[in-house]
């Protein structure tokens, strides 16, 4: 308990932790797709698909943070050489959002399967848990801390306010895509573009100072 209370203290590290994901998976920008996938479907069922969606992107992403480092590890690839590649990668998706307008009235062919399908595939994976989530969460949940195990319950924590965010969002999509405004999403996805961009200029930067030691990061 302590240890988790030591972590806690550390706010700014997990408010920046926070605005990661939630520039990954932020929920506004993801519902144009959302309502595109369930296009023709009832109210209900998009209800349904929120709960499944917001359950599975919970799950995945806690199994990265547990076991993300484990599952690279098996396959000889270190954290820094993994913080390089997702920091490229985040870097990437940063100024995909910078340069490109998200539209909130893209008209999507209705997808065939059933509901838990499209929910997990390709709603929760890789629309929400994508490469960038999940390597971000995985570098995130592997930095060492005063208490590693209390610093991962922290991320959970942080990742289980961003579930309860898509949740609510996913359930009310017929209402938000009404008060939406196109031009405020393009700006506030520039706005996150550039904050990812940051993020991922440190990712690359750690990464290449843990590979060379001698090399001193401020």
């Amino acid at each position: 308990m302590d240890g988790i209370i030591a972590e806690l203290m550390d706010w700014p590290e997990y408010s920046k932790v926070f605005l990661a994901i939630f520039a990954l998976v932020s929920p506004p920008f993801v519902l144009p797709t959302f309502l595109s996938v369930m296009a023709g479907r009832s109210e209900a069922e998009m209800k349904r698909a929120a709960s499944i969606a917001s359950i599975a992107f919970l799950t995945v992403m806690i199994a990265f943070i547990f076991f993300g480092m484990g599952l690279l590890n098996g396959i000889g690839i270190s954290l820094y050489g993994f913080q390089i590649a997702g920091g490229l990668f985040l870097m990437r998706t940063g100024f995909e959002m910078i340069y490109n307008d998200l539209s909130m009235g893209d008209e999507g062919e209705k997808l065939k399967g059933s509901l838990v399908g499209i929910s997990i595939m390709p709603i929760t994976i890789p629309v929400l848990a994508g490469p960038g989530a999940l390597s971000a969460v995985t570098v995130f949940s592997s930095q060492y801390h005063v208490d590693p195990l209390g610093h991962k319950l922290v991320v959970c924590a942080v990742i289980i306010m961003l579930t309860i965010m898509i949740f609510f969002t996913f359930r009310f999509a017929a209402a938000l895509e009404r008060v939406l405004n196109p031009a405020l999403m393009s700006v506030m996805g520039k706005i996150m573009g550039l904050l990812i961009c940051a993020i991922a200029t440190e990712f690359i930067i750690y990464g290449i100072a843990g590979h060379f030691p001698q090399i001193e990061v401020i």
